[in-house]
């Protein structure tokens, strides 16, 4: 295994990055990378949007139950197929984008949302 895996795979780095997206000021989601699961939110984006871990079990249904544009979520929809089963070794961004976000309350936010996919941490922000 080369160091790039071996460090990318460190339980250590994995609790490190996480603590940082825990205290960001920003919203954060942290999905699988490999299966589309979401594996961590932080607190800005229950704040935000209202939603706990436990009420969005992967990417498909967190685009299906908050994005207001089909047309947008057709779009990141298809982003994350095409990403998640493509090639695991290069880094994928969308640019950030203008999306209208039902939140767990009904209410509609308007925020400025990026994606991307970090191959070497499993990961996808």
């Amino acid at each position: 295994m080369g160091k790039k895996e071996e460090h990318a795979n460190d339980p250590q780095e994995e609790q490190v990055l996480q603590n940082v997206l825990a205290s960001m000021p920003v919203a954060v989601a942290w999905a699988n990378a490999h299966t589309g699961k979401i594996e961590f939110i932080n607190s800005k984006f229950t704040s935000m949007f209202g939603y706990k871990l436990e009420d969005l079990t992967n990417i498909h249904e967190w685009i299906e139950k908050c994005y207001l544009d089909p047309e947008q979520a057709k779009a990141i929809d298809e982003f994350w197929a095409k990403n998640l089963q493509g090639d695991q070794n290069t880094k994928h961004t969308i640019e950030d984008v203008e999306l209208d976000i039902i939140c767990k309350d009904n209410s509609i936010k308007t925020v400025l949302s990026g994606k991307i996919l970090l191959p070497h941490h499993s990961g996808a922000l």
